[in-house]
């Protein structure tokens, strides 16, 4: 009987540690690890890396460069550690990242910022990989013939021009994809574009921020960098 009285005086307290236990919790105060935009695992055996060529030079550094991303901003600059280099891989027409986010690009000004972003390129712009080269094609795009322009600025961030050269200088550069981690010596001949549309972007997007960090051997500068001649045997 002493029993029974003491969990009569008890119920009101497990009344209320009940309700509590399933009270639901507030995601908003949880500490996961950083989202990824993208299940990528699967294709990890695909991934390569974007190394940097001079376009169309005989000569080409010593030292290799590749493409990075700015962790905060997005923006795709050049690094010369291959182990500070971005990894993609290709999937139906979109170049995505290893860390699960795509290359949306805006050329609404005729030319854009490479960088990465949570949003599918679209506008029938699609990548691919070529014999040696990543090359980017799409309506509208006149300015090379079918294809995007690579170019690097002054301060080492990457811009695509498709319908035109952009207002500041920028170097043009080639990629070619490198599933390891030792540079490839320069691509071989470039491979003829297909026929193209004429009609005009309509893509709409932010204004081009560019990061820093750049590669020397693609910066202008008084004096060149030292330079080895392609082997053509």
């Amino acid at each position: 009987m002493h029993f029974f009285s003491r969990l009569l005086q008890a119920a009101p307290l497990l009344l209320c540690l009940s309700a509590f236990a399933v009270l639901p919790v507030d995601g908003s105060q949880a500490h996961g690890r950083e989202s990824v935009q993208l299940d990528v695992r699967s294709f990890k055996p695909h991934f390569f890396h974007a190394q940097v060529y001079r376009s169309g030079g005989r000569y080409h550094p010593r030292k290799a460069s590749w493409i990075a991303f700015h962790p905060s901003i997005g923006d795709a600059y050049i690094v010369e550690e291959v182990e500070e280099a971005a990894e993609f891989y290709i999937k139906e027409g979109q170049l995505i990242t290893s860390t699960g986010y795509y290359v949306h690009l805006d050329f609404s000004n005729g030319y854009a910022v490479f960088q990465r972003s949570t949003e599918k390129q679209d506008q029938g712009i699609y990548y691919e990989h070529t014999g040696d080269y990543l090359l980017i094609r799409g309506p509208g795009f006149t300015y090379g013939k079918g294809e995007g322009v690579w170019c690097v600025g002054d301060d080492g961030s990457v811009f695509v021009e498709s319908r035109g050269a952009t207002p500041f200088q920028c170097r043009p550069i080639d990629l070619r994809p490198n599933p390891g981690t030792k540079p490839l010596p320069p691509p071989s001949s470039r491979p003829s574009p297909p026929p193209h549309s004429t009609k005009t972007s309509t893509t709409t997007g932010p204004t081009p921020n560019p990061s820093s960090d750049p590669d020397v051997d693609l910066r202008r500068r008084d004096e060149e960098p030292n330079f080895e001649e392609e082997d053509e045997s």
